[in-house]
């Protein structure tokens, strides 16, 4: 019996439900449109604290850990001038949390507070 009455409710249901699915859906469909690339976070004139608050905001929105080292890259290179020097100093192979740690308290102690200089800040040989 094809083409009964019966068979043209069935297949407008299956039809409906194909539709409904967003790999049957149109090339114009927002559920196919690629996702907008998140910019990576920069510095500039922010603290470093204030920078390292993006970046956790950052990876939530990439879902990626804070010890990827693509994430470190990042983190390194949105770094004010000063600060990339400063982290290169005390190790860039580091975790980034103790990379922002250092770089914060080497900028907030002046000399009179620590009583270094900024070359003896940093001890000979730690570039790991």
């Amino acid at each position: 019996m094809r083409g009964s009455f019966s068979d043209f409710g069935t297949r407008d249901t299956i039809n409906w439900v194909d539709r409904s699915s967003p790999l049957n859906s149109p090339p114009d469909s927002p559920d196919l449109k690629p996702l907008k690339k998140i910019p990576a976070p920069m510095q500039g004139d922010q603290s470093v604290d204030d920078y390292f608050k993006m970046i956790k905001i950052y990876i939530v929105a990439l879902s990626i850990d804070l010890d990827n080292q693509d994430l470190k890259e990042t983190f390194f290179n949105g770094l004010s001038r000063e600060n990339k020097i400063k982290a290169i100093r005390f190790g860039i192979k580091k975790p980034i949390k103790e990379i922002v740690e250092r770089i914060k308290k080497i900028g907030n102690a002046s000399t009179a507070e620590t009583g270094y200089t900024d070359i003896q800040n940093f001890q000979f040989g730690c570039l790991e």
